[in-house]
């Protein structure tokens, strides 16, 4: 650097001059050499901002015009582009467009905007489940679960237990965990549930284990009294109202059983509360031999609940299923039953049943009172069970039902009083020692059953139809098929013995509509003759009563009848009734024709009196 120098004159000699000179050479000097190393550093910079080599992330400035860096932003732009590209456009064709649509059908547009929009839910969802549910093992409240039922030795572990359900309640709800195969018990676990001002703050509390056959309470010991301390686990509350009443109750995953001996035991007892649910798990109470009535065991019994609902569940003992008056709503999926008394007992609320099954009941396989069901399809099978289906004051449908009996001795395969049921379409297999009845029908019931097959290795001794009383009675069945029984070669799947006796066994009092529709085929599967002549062919039709104000058979051939009906007639519907002079229908309708025993001719109600045939018409 060069500073141009004015000489100073005499008017300006300033002491030390030459000092002064020799400072002024030495800044020129050094300013000089900063001179130069600013160069050098501008030049690096410039060198630095113009290359093509990779700079740390630190030194690189994305946002804005950078000079020189034109390249480097629009390659990266090129980049983001098309990673845009392949993530949000993505492949056009079905699979790509499929995938951007959710389970509810929600079309997101795009693959990218649906991940980020369920992953933000998903996240939302578990921060609040880890906040609210609170997850007690057993095992920290010092559980053992080391009970062997084969040798009946192990851990007592009541107060561990109910010590963690105790904590778990205090804590506001949430999952008690049952980490070991079989925790004994000698005494009622009380499910204490969080009573809230709607019924719904609280997370439910739920049992929860690692399979119905891999964890269990089992409790052991003497049931003292009724109720209360003859269960596993006893859920209780104080009132049905849900202002004070706990939220649900659930079961998961968990085997209950109660070994206790008493008249009365329970697997679970729930009383008064809102909601009750159970998932995978099985409910064991020990079974009465079927000559036992003293004790009624309920593996499931819940009563005053708003709502129960069980999927994949099992019951076994004296009861399976017993839901009792004032609840309201129950679900039943895919359940099954095996018990002495009652599989299934539903009273007093509305139900549905889907895909429900029972086996070896000695008693009832369902029983509905007070109640209105639905049923997409149940089934049965035992050997002596007394009632299949047993209605009282209850409006069934059931749209699929199949049930095995093999040794009906007495009583009912379906049992209406006072109720309706509707079956679309129904399957029965029957053994060779049927003598109860079909069904029976009492006051104001109506049996529908829109399609029919019976079939049974041997052929039926009995097909009946019993009414246990007088007024609106209305039994239907279209179409029936004709029993399939095994012939002396083994071949024909219809036999031309194979004809049915049908009972109305009724007091002799005046019956109002009696209604049964039968139709069958007229040959065998492989072309054979069954003598069915046009519909069912019954071999004998038995009214034991002295007379009925309408009987219709509608599509049946009746080849031969008996009782009080005219014997050896071929009679087609309307039917003929037969009676005396002075037990003529007192309330006939009109057209009704009548066979007068006492005049032995047939008679015809004109709305007003009784006329007589003769060989050229009625008699005036």
């Amino acid at each position: 650097m060069i500073f141009n120098r004015r000489v100073i004159t005499k008017f300006l000699d300033l002491v030390d001059l030459q000092r002064h000179n020799d400072n002024y050479a030495e800044i020129e000097a050094d300013l000089t050499d900063h001179e130069e190393r600013i160069t050098v550093a501008k030049d690096d910079i410039d060198n630095h901002k113009a290359s093509t080599t990779a700079h740390a992330a630190e030194h690189i400035t994305y946002a804005g015009p950078v000079a020189g860096a034109s390249d480097i932003k629009g390659a990266v732009d090129s980049v983001q582009q098309q990673l845009n590209t392949a993530v949000m456009e993505g492949d056009s064709g079905p699979a790509a467009a499929q995938a951007a649509i959710d389970a509810t059908g929600h079309d997101y547009g795009n693959l990218k905007v649906r991940l980020d929009t369920e992953h933000t839910a998903v996240s939302a969802q578990l921060a609040e489940i880890a906040k609210n549910t609170t997850v007690i093992n057993v095992a920290k409240f010092g559980a053992v679960g080391d009970y062997d039922p084969d040798t009946g030795t192990g851990t007592d572990d009541t107060i561990a237990i109910q010590n963690a359900a105790d904590a778990l309640y205090a804590s506001g709800g949430g999952v008690l965990y049952y980490p070991e195969e079989a925790y004994k018990t000698t005494a009622p676990i009380l499910m204490k549930l969080p009573a809230t001002d709607g019924g719904y703050d609280f997370p439910p509390i739920v049992f929860l284990g690692k399979g119905n056959r891999g964890s269990a309470i089992i409790k052991v010991g003497t049931a003292q009294s009724y109720g209360l301390d003859a269960t596993v686990i006893l859920i209780k509350g104080s009132t049905m109202n849900l202002a004070d009443a706990f939220s649900a109750a659930g079961f998961k995953n968990i085997r209950i059983t109660n070994t206790s001996t008493g008249n009365t035991t329970y697997a679970v007892y729930g009383d008064n509360g809102s909601r009750v649910i159970a998932e995978y798990c099985s409910f064991v109470t020990s079974k009465d031999l079927p000559t036992v009535s003293t004790h009624d065991r309920y593996a499931f019994y819940i009563r005053s609940m708003w709502a129960c609902s069980l999927r994949d569940c099992t019951f076994s003992g004296d009861y399976g299923f017993y839901i009792a008056s004032n609840s309201t709503s129950t679900l039943l999926e895919n359940c099954f039953a095996s018990t002495d008394k009652t599989a299934y007992h539903i009273v007093g609320v509305y139900s549905t049943i889907i895909n429900t099954y029972g086996d070896f009941c000695n008693g009832t396989m369902y029983h509905f009172s007070f109640c209105s069901v639905h049923c997409t399809a149940i089934g049965g099978e035992s050997p002596n069970c007394d009632t299949m289906i047993r209605l009282s004051n209850s409006q069934v449908t059931i749209d699929n039902a199949y049930f095995f009996q093999s040794n009906l001795d007495a009583g009912t395969v379906i049992n209406a009083n006072g109720s309706t049921l509707r079956i679309r379409q129904l399957n029965m297999i029957m053994g060779a020692t049927l003598a109860g009845y079909l069904w029976t029908a009492g006051t104001n019931s109506n049996i529908i059953v829109e399609a029919l097959l019976m079939n049974g290795p041997t052929k039926f001794k009995y097909s009946e139809i019993s009414t246990m009383s007088s007024d609106n009675i209305s039994v239907f069945v279209s179409p029936l098929e004709a029993p399939i029984t095994k012939g002396t070669t083994g071949l024909l799947p219809f036999r031309s013995t194979g004809y049915w006796d049908w009972y109305l066994n009724t007091p002799a009092i005046p019956i109002n509509n009696i209604i049964m529709g039968l139709k069958g085929p007229t040959t065998a599967a492989d072309g054979s003759d069954v003598q069915w002549d046009g519909g069912a062919k019954v071999n004998n039709f038995y009214l034991n009563s002295d007379f009925a104000n309408r009987l219709v058979l509608g599509w049946a051939r009746i080849a031969q009848t008996s009782g009080t009906l005219r014997d050896g007639t071929v009679v087609y519907a309307p039917l003929a009734i037969s009676c005396t002079t002075a037990n003529r229908p007192t309330n006939p309708y009109t057209g009704m024709i009548i066979h007068d025993q006492t005049l032995d001719k047939l008679c015809w109600w004109n709305g007003t009196n009784w006329r007589t045939f003769n060989t050229t018409g009625i008699n005036a």
